[in-house]
């Protein structure tokens, strides 16, 4: 199983990458604006743990989304750091 658990606690089924110094997260079956609330929020998007299949990868400080999309269920969002971070 893959999934994305923001700083609050917040557990989502999807999976992520970085590419480019940028992190991508693919979600499954989030709606836009449910997305555009969680991602939006710097408090839940300071840590991020991608879960894939019990290996965890942490990254931390992606908190300005640089590009969003939906395709089909799936909410797509792009993060990347705060400038000065």
């Amino acid at each position: 199983m893959e999934t994305i658990t923001l700083n609050d606690g917040t557990l989502l089924n999807g999976r992520g990458n970085l590419d480019y110094g940028q992190l991508f997260l693919y979600v499954k079956k989030l709606a836009v604006r449910e997305g555009i609330a969680l991602f939006n929020d710097p408090e839940k998007t300071s840590r991020i743990v991608l879960n894939s299949y019990g290996a965890e990868t942490v990254y931390e400080g992606y908190t300005e989304i640089t590009a969003i999309n939906k395709i089909g269920e799936n909410f797509n969002v792009v993060l990347a750091k705060a400038e000065g971070e």
